[in-house]
């Protein structure tokens, strides 16, 4: 009696086939496949940081009031944003605020008169200094501050010779110095506008995940406030939705993907399973026929 023997071809047994060249995905419906073309890196690609919609240049994006915090009094697993597009978003939000919820409608940015001009907006009677801080700071960074500056090279050398007592001195010299510079551009707009402004700070808080901001009010300028400081407590005006496109939905948009892709893989699985019933009857089929 012969004996037959049947063998699926299988990918793992070609030989030559080197997985990372066909990568897995290649096909959006298949994501469980092997791609055909060689080249891949046998990696999924790297998933870019969404950057958010913050509005057009007019009266930058829309504030809704909303009962939700930002910030929850500690720190919080959330997104990041980059320090330039923090700073960009609480600008435009800060812009929005004053124009549309406490109806300034001559608030403009000072940010185009010089490079790291002291103060940041100008609206109604006021200047305004504008600090964005994040949810996910940890809790040495919950603070908005007067930025002091990294020190050039000659300055550098300096600190090297100083005891800490003396570099305490040198930083609050230069804290002092800030605040003499945002005190003089005050009198410059003022100058400008011709009347005499008074000074004001603007902070807030950035959830990039939920879309919201915390946003807090004070008066006169300040060297440094604390997230969980009295004067915080104190000054905080509300919390507003700020509608972003790229951040907002992040989380429930990966669900979804991922929600998708297991039901792709799943559909791919019964495939892959009644395709080898079908050949093991098959296989079956044929062996009892050649003993017969």
């Amino acid at each position: 009696m012969t004996s037959y023997h049947f063998v699926l071809p299988t990918r793992t047994t070609d030989k030559g086939f080197v997985e990372s060249e066909h990568p897995r995905g290649g096909d959006p419906k298949h994501p469980n496949r092997f791609s055909e073309a060689p080249g891949g890196t046998g990696q999924a690609p790297r998933k870019k940081s969404p950057t958010p919609s913050i509005g057009g240049s007019g009266s930058g994006p829309k504030l809704r009031e909303t009962e939700q915090r930002a910030w929850t009094g500690r720190t919080s697993e959330v997104s990041k944003l980059g320090k330039q597009a923090a700073g960009k978003l609480g600008e435009e939000i800060a812009l929005s605020y004053l124009r549309n919820h406490l109806k300034l409608g001559d608030a403009v940015a000072l940010n185009n008169k010089a490079a790291n001009y002291p103060v940041d907006m100008r609206g109604g009677d006021h200047v305004y200094e504008i600090k964005t801080g994040q949810a996910s700071n940890s809790k040495s960074a919950q603070q908005w501050r007067a930025t002091i500056g990294e020190p050039g090279d000659e300055e550098t050398e300096e600190l090297t010779q100083m005891t800490k007592e003396e570099k305490a001195a040198h930083n609050q010299a230069k804290a002092i110095a800030i605040m003499q510079r945002k005190q003089r551009a005050l009198e410059e707009v003022s100058a400008e506008v011709g009347r005499q402004l008074k000074p004001k700070t603007l902070t807030m808080i950035l959830n990039p995940d939920t879309g919201v901001t915390d946003i807090y009010l004070f008066d006169g300028f300040h060297s440094r406030i604390g997230y969980n400081s009295p004067l915080a407590r104190e000054n905080y005006v509300g919390s507003y939705s700020y509608q972003p496109t790229g951040t907002g939905d992040s989380r429930r948009r990966s669900a979804s993907r991922k929600l998708s892709v297991t039901r792709s893989q799943t559909s791919d699985q019964s495939a892959d399973r009644r395709l080898r019933g079908r050949v093991q009857k098959i296989t079956e089929g044929v062996v009892l026929w050649v003993h017969r």
